[in-house]
């Protein structure tokens, strides 16, 4: 039984130390603004010494995560006088071996390190951007949605077959618009997570539920001699919304910062 021990130990030592990621990408562009590349590879990952032996957390029995991955990118772009957009999606297929997951245990104090056996993530990411620009002032709008499927599909028959994998959100995005005006800027960012849950099996008492958050901040440059000052002020979730990123850890509400930023 030791030397079968023995033998179980090398072999799993040297899987942590051997792999092959080969992969290839493909890149074309037909016409000015329009550009295709794709791309199909291997990763893999390690577990980290704090995944492996963080104490009360560590798991010395995780195995590294391997991924098949593919993926394309179809992007245009394009302008006329002071302004230009730009339209990119993105779909890809992950196949992830062992993938690792960090969720709690007995409590919400206590968290583990765990790998799930098979993980099939479909997803498509769409990245829509606009833009008018003068020599005193510019507007930028950015628009950002990622759906993602990322499925359990370790053991066929589970309870947790199917399931949507812990804390990814099938539907999330975000909404950015930034302003200048001479010296003044401005910047608004909005993001919204769909419905997540904290473990592979989606049972209403694990559903965390969806929110929207929004930040803006306002900033003003002061040129002092040869010294540069920055004035800038910042609000963190302005319309003050209860939101949890992790189950039972509420986030905090409307916020404030002030800072004054030299430079010389």
């Amino acid at each position: 039984l030791a030397g079968t021990d023995a033998f179980h130990s090398a072999a799993r030592e040297k899987a942590f130390r051997n792999a092959w990621m080969p992969g290839v990408s493909l890149y074309w562009q037909p016409l000015p603004g329009f550009q295709l590349d794709a791309f199909a590879r291997r990763s893999y990952r390690l577990p980290s010494f704090n995944d492996l032996y963080y104490s009360l957390m560590g798991n010395a029995a995780l195995e590294p995560e391997s991924a098949r991955q593919a993926g394309l990118n179809l992007e245009l772009s394009g302008g006329k006088g002071a302004w230009s957009g730009s339209l990119r999606l993105s779909p890809y297929f992950n196949r992830i071996d062992h993938k690792i997951v960090a969720i709690p245990t007995l409590s919400q104090f206590r968290w583990t390190m765990l790998n799930i056996g098979l993980v099939d993530v479909t997803g498509l990411d769409v990245k829509a951007a606009g833009g008018w620009q003068t020599a005193d002032a510019s507007l930028t709008l950015c628009l950002r949605y990622t759906f993602q499927q990322a499925l359990d599909h370790s053991t066929p028959g589970s309870l947790t077959w199917g399931n949507q994998i812990p804390y990814i959100p099938r539907h999330s995005g975000s909404a950015g618009l930034s302003a200048r005006w001479k010296k003044w800027t401005f910047q608004w960012d909005s993001s919204f997570s769909g419905t997540r849950w904290s473990r592979s099996a989606n049972t209403e008492d694990y559903a965390i539920a969806p929110w929207t958050l929004s930040d803006a901040s306002l900033g003003r440059d002061i040129l002092l001699g040869s010294c540069r000052m920055r004035i800038g002020l910042y609000v963190g979730n302005v319309f003050n919304r209860p939101y949890e990123v992790v189950q039972g850890y509420p986030m905090p509400g409307t916020n404030a910062l002030l800072s004054v930023e030299l430079n010389w």
